[in-house]
């Protein structure tokens, strides 16, 4: 009986540990939209370097959240590399390129660099905290699920919210 008692307590446990990072992600209270400006987010690469958002000027950006243990985001991943081959290089109206801000919920680092290399991410601005539900940005961003994206003006602004590849496509082309 007191096996039993260990056994059922250590569920509980372990059921607590892997359900309080979901329940956590769902308590913001943030919500942004379109119009409003894109909170700062700081991230590490795999090498450790810092990148800031606010460092990316006058660009459209695709703020991607995603994790390697994702599977959609992870089928999306070449769909975005497509529409960034695409675009990476081409000047709009009012912004003087592309750019994609990857961001990772990932907390193992191998697993993460692992997904980037599998995928051949090429974006120079791919990071991580590698606290998975805990970093910062999820609750500015209000980050619940994932696939989740914005998409960001040369002002900082959002001017999209969780775009498929395709809508990004069409996004970008009528602002050239």
């Amino acid at each position: 009986m007191k096996i039993f008692k260990q056994l059922f307590l250590t569920y509980w446990v372990l059921l607590g540990l892997f359900i309080s990072p979901l329940c956590y992600a769902q308590t913001s209270d943030n919500t942004l939209k379109i119009g409003d400006v894109a909170p700062e987010i700081v991230m590490y690469d795999v090498y450790g370097m810092e990148h800031k958002l606010s460092k990316i000027k006058k660009k459209v950006i695709l703020i991607d959240f995603w994790a390697s243990w994702c599977r959609p985001c992870r089928v999306d991943n070449p769909k975005f590399i497509e529409v960034y081959d695409k675009y990476k290089n081409k000047k709009f109206k009012k912004e003087s390129g592309f750019e994609v801000f990857s961001v990772s919920l990932d907390n193992i680092q191998d697993k993460w660099i692992e997904a980037v290399n599998d995928d051949a991410i090429p974006w120079e601005h791919n990071g991580s905290q590698l606290r998975g539900w805990y970093s910062s940005f999820v609750k500015d961003y209000n980050i619940n699920s994932i696939p989740a994206n914005y998409v960001v003006d040369g002002n900082g602004k959002i001017i999209a919210i969780n775009v498929k590849p395709t809508e990004l496509d069409q996004l970008l082309k009528k602002r050239k």
